[in-house]
Parts: C-alpha cells; structure tokens; sequence
C-alpha cells in the first residue's frame, strides 16, 4: 500500500501542511498536488457508502460491530480498536 500513488499525494500533503514547507521527498510535487485538488473536487471523503446491504453483508457488519482488533502501523505503533458502531449515511 505504500507504494499507491494516492497514498503517497496524501502523505505528502498532510506533512506539508502540518510543518508548513515543501520538500524534496515527492516527486513530480505539483502535479501530486494537482491531484489531490482534483480528488477533492470529485469525492466526499466517505470511504464506503452501502445503504442496502445484502443479508450477508448485513451479517458480517453484526458480526464485526463491537469486536476488538490490533491496528498496527508497521515500523510505527499498534493499539487495540474496537468498531464501536455502524454509520448510515
């Protein structure tokens, strides 16, 4: 997944952001940028978007909702997360 382009626009624009100054560690920086202005003109931010499940997938998100996982971010950190709840939108 790290080698995904949009992983990496998205990367890259939050380090931006949070110190404030460009750097060299992106190629072709402005037409990632470009990008990135792009995806937000065309998407929500929602990442999946299933008002009518089918009864299995139904039964899968019962089955999930309230269960604990590790979330690890290899090289990084880990901690326990625990899907709390389903959101319709």
């Amino acid at each position: 997944m790290k080698d995904n382009p949009l992983v990496k626009v998205l990367n890259a624009a939050a380090r931006l952001k949070a110190f404030g100054a460009s750097n060299d560690s992106l190629a072709s920086e402005e037409l990632c940028f470009g990008l990135v202005a792009e995806l937000r003109k065309r998407w929500n931010g929602v990442l999946w978007h299933n008002p009518d499940p089918t009864p299995e997938e139904q039964r899968i998100v019962e089955e999930l909702t309230g269960k604990r996982f590790l979330y690890r971010r290899v090289g990084y950190d880990e901690r326990l997360t625990r899907i709390t709840a389903i959101i319709r939108y």
